[in-house]
C-alpha cells in the first residue's frame, strides 16, 4: 500500500508540472486578448482591430505602446499595398478615372511617408521623460491624422467613379488602408489618455 500511494504522488506531481504551466499559460493568453479588446473598442473597427491584433498578443505583452506599434505597421503596410497597386494600374489619358488615380497615388505618398514618421518615432521613444512621450504622442497623432485624410480623400474620390474591376479593387484596398491607419489612431488616442495622468502625477509637488 505504502509503495502505491508513492507511485499515486509521484504521478501526482508528474501531472501538476505538465497541467499548472498549461492552465497558467490559458490564463495569461485569456488575460492578453482581453486586454487587446479592451483597447480595440477605443477604435471606429474594434472587431477588425481585435480579430487583427489578437494574432500578437505574444508580441503586444500587454503594453498599450507595443499594440500601437504593431496597428501602426499595419497601417503602413496596407496603405502600401494600396499605393502599389494603385500606382500600377495608373492609365496614361485624361480620363476621370486616370486623374482619380493620380491624385490617389499623390495622396498615398503622402500617407505612407507620414505612417513611416510614426513608425521612425515610435523607434526612438526608450529613454523619453513622461512629458516628452506625451508630446511624441501628439506628433504621431498628428501625423496619422494626416495619412487618414489622404486614404480618406482617395477612397472618397474612387466611391464615385463608376464600377468595374480595377474601381473596386482599388476601392477596397483604399479602405482597408484607411480603416487600419484609423484603428493605428484609435489606439493612440487610447495610448495618449493613459499617458496624461501620469504626466500629470509628475508634476506634482
Amino acid at each position: 500500500m505504502a509503495g502505491t500511494a508513492i507511485t499515486i504522488s509521484i504521478a501526482s506531481v508528474v501531472l501538476l508540472l505538465f497541467v499548472l504551466p498549461a492552465i497558467s499559460a490559458a490564463a495569461k493568453n485569456h488575460r492578453d486578448s482581453s486586454f487587446i479588446r479592451d483597447k480595440c473598442n477605443a477604435t471606429l473597427y474594434p472587431d477588425l482591430c481585435y480579430e487583427t491584433l489578437t494574432a500578437h498578443t505574444s508580441e503586444v505583452e500587454g503594453s498599450i505602446s507595443k499594440l500601437t506599434r504593431v496597428a501602426v505597421q499595419y497601417s503602413f503596410n496596407t496603405t502600401r499595398n494600396a499605393n502599389d497597386y494603385i500606382k500600377v494600374h495608373q492609365i496614361p489619358s485624361k480620363s476621370r478615372m486616370a486623374v482619380v488615380l493620380r491624385i490617389c497615388a499623390s495622396s498615398f505618398d503622402v500617407a505612407i511617408l507620414d505612417t513611416q514618421r510614426s513608425q521612425s518615432e515610435m523607434d526612438n521613444l526608450k529613454g523619453f521623460s513622461k512629458e516628452s512621450l506625451e508630446l511624441q504622442i501628439k506628433e504621431m497623432k498628428t501625423w496619422l491624422s494626416t495619412a487618414f485624410t489622404n486614404e480618406e480623400k482617395c477612397a472618397n474620390l474612387l466611391g464615385n467613379l463608376p464600377n468595374g474591376p480595377l474601381t473596386l479593387d482599388a476601392y477596397n484596398l483604399a479602405v482597408t488602408g484607411k480603416k487600419f491607419t484609423s484603428i493605428a489612431l484609435g489606439l493612440m488616442n487610447k495610448w495618449s489618455t493613459e499617458v496624461a495622468p501620469l504626466v500629470a502625477d509628475s508634476d506634482r509637488p
